[in-house]
């Protein structure tokens, strides 16, 4: 599933955050920044739908919310709006779960780093990346459920795909596809130019990279062709970079905001505080040198009587004069 950064909301004429209504206004933009691939099983879509992280039914008020879009096909798009409903329990009447509990519960390509959390398998087949530790892999397999994506397994009935979901047949494809260039590239009957343009025609990016892991130059030019990819989801030879079992958690500062990193930062504000300088003389712990001199200060007259008075309590016995005995 590759991983991908849809960058903050677009703005309008005046500079403004866009208004998406109805929602499907956004679908322009969100071409512009992902492209015409599903976000989920990857394909190239003819007609791109806007999908909703969050059921737009069941949370209303991220229905024109740009954090909330995404492009999908539609089997994606309907399974796992089904799929939602259906664990969640979504009742007319009845207050949804908290949206922070529904999102923590799956890995997202807008949030994660999905490229690493499953592997792809000769047929386009998907599995849970075995390096992942136990709480990955459950949540890994949740995306799974959420998504369908697994529906390809023909020793079990239930994850067969039905006649109207072609997603794995064309995954397949791709797959057999991928295979054949890389063995006319690496005979010198095609060049790389001509293996990521079929590449972009096709989708299924996480295909093409599995089938060129070993090109860290290829690799490298498959990020760039895909737009939207995120460069920092990947190392130096192209490959996933791994999940963190314990991530850092995030420093809770409301002065901090999180933006695209593609984004142009602002220019921080010139500091208003006062002073240490003013501190000191508004707390009134700076004093004057004229007050504290005066504060101190010895009469003149009393210096000059101590300066005046003889100190006749000191007597050096080596000034006596030495007087000769008869």
């Amino acid at each position: 599933m590759r991983p991908v950064d849809r960058g903050s909301c677009p703005t309008d004429e005046g500079g403004g955050p866009k208004k998406f209504h109805p929602y499907d206004k956004a679908q322009k933009d969100i071409i512009n920044r992902l492209g015409e691939y599903c976000s989920y099983c990857e394909r190239r879509l003819s007609n791109v739908a806007i999908d909703h992280l969050l059921p737009k039914e069941w949370y209303p008020q991220c229905k024109e919310n740009w954090d909330n879009f995404l492009p999908a096909c539609p089997n994606c798009n309907g399974t796992k709006g089904r799929y939602m409903e259906k664990i969640w329990k979504f009742q007319k009447g009845k207050i949804p779960p908290n949206e922070k509990t529904v999102l923590a519960g799956y890995y997202w390509p807008d949030r994660h780093n999905t490229a690493s959390i499953f592997q792809y398998k000769e047929g386009g087949l998907i599995q849970i990346n075995p390096s992942l530790n136990l709480s990955q892999q459950q949540k890994a397999q949740n995306t799974l459920d959420l998504t369908g994506l697994q529906r390809h397994d023909e020793g079990n009935s239930d994850k067969l795909p039905t006649e109207k979901d072609r997603r794995w047949f064309h995954r397949r494809e791709a797959w057999d596809i991928a295979v054949e260039q890389l063995k006319e590239l690496q005979n010198n009957n095609i060049t790389k130019k001509g293996v990521i343009r079929l590449a972009k025609a096709l989708g299924f990016s996480s295909v093409w990279m599995t089938v060129f892991r070993e090109d860290p130059e290829m690799l490298k030019q498959l990020i760039e062709a895909f737009p939207g990819t995120r460069k920092d989801c990947f190392d130096d030879l192209g490959h996933p970079i791994p999940l963190q079992e314990n991530p850092p958690k995030p420093v809770e500062n409301p002065s901090l905001r999180q933006e695209s990193r593609y984004k142009i930062a602002d220019v921080l504000p010139r500091s208003q505080e006062p002073s240490l300088l003013d501190w000191l003389e508004a707390s009134g712990r700076l004093m004057s040198r004229e007050e504290r001199e005066s504060d101190y200060a010895i009469d003149e007259e009393e210096i000059a009587a101590l300066m005046s008075v003889e100190d006749t309590t000191y007597h050096d016995d080596d000034d006596d004069e030495l007087v000769e005995e008869d």
